[in-house]
């Protein structure tokens, strides 16, 4: 079982790298990013956005998105820091 400590730093670690990645993806700025936002809050978070995001997930997280459930699901800031979260390494972490 893991600590609490250890939760707090993957969080924190998912919720950096998820910035990142979306940033990136969508060429904004990572203040814009928070669990607040989703897609269609700003133009760049379109459908071709979301598609950039998703893709970007894979690449960097060395997975594939194949069902159309979890790629709907990744349409909001919170739900792409879980999915981080759930698929991040330990190399990724630090």
């Amino acid at each position: 079982m893991r600590s609490k400590s250890t939760d707090v730093a993957i969080n924190a670690s998912a919720i950096n790298i998820a910035r990142s990645l979306v940033s990136q993806a969508l060429k904004v700025s990572v203040d814009r990013l928070n669990g607040s936002v989703c897609m269609y809050d700003f133009s760049e978070w379109d459908s071709l956005g979301q598609l950039q995001i998703v893709q970007m997930l894979e690449k960097e997280l060395d997975v594939t998105i194949e069902d159309e459930a979890t790629f709907v699901s990744l349409s909001n800031f919170d739900a792409i820091v879980k999915f981080v979260e759930e698929n991040i390494t330990t190399t990724q972490r630090t």
